[in-house]
């Protein structure tokens, strides 16, 4: 059963109880009958970001965020729209934001390219083999200990 928010107006109670969803069971503490309490949401989510994050297209360099209205105003600064809503046109199903996927700017154009040179310059380190007791063991296993 599922566990609700209950309040008692006699002894000013409050507290959960498990109770079916139009059931009032009685108050724990007098006896008398309670009735259900709607509390608001405790939190909502806020401007922060936990741990920032790193945005890589916004420029020739990543930029670190702590919180989402510095990013929407880095964006503005820079004449980007953090989201498009498709809004038609009246009396039509088109909008001038939705209508051509096919055309990308030119900041958008020279963002990706630097974005993919940064990565393209950013060379993997070579792996290490890695030898642990198990590996050694099944390497003697399969080969018989040479």
């Amino acid at each position: 059963m599922p566990r609700f928010d209950e309040a008692c107006h006699n002894c000013v109670w409050e507290g959960e109880i498990t109770a079916r969803p139009f059931e009032h069971p009685p108050c724990p503490r007098c006896g008398h009958e309670t009735h259900r309490v709607w509390k608001k949401a405790t939190s909502v989510a806020g401007d922060e970001i936990p741990g920032g994050t790193w945005i890589e297209n916004l420029g020739d360099q990543p930029m670190f965020f702590e919180t989402k209205s510095a990013i929407v105003k880095e964006a503005h600064r820079r004449g980007l729209e953090p989201m498009v809503r498709h809004v038609p046109v009246p009396g039509t199903d088109k909008s001038p934001h939705t209508s051509d996927w096919s055309a990308v700017s030119p900041y958008q154009l020279e963002a990706a390219r630097e974005m993919l040179e940064r990565i393209g310059r950013i060379q993997p380190p070579d792996p290490e083999p890695i030898h642990t007791p198990a590996d050694v063991a099944l390497v003697k296993s399969i080969f018989g200990g040479l």
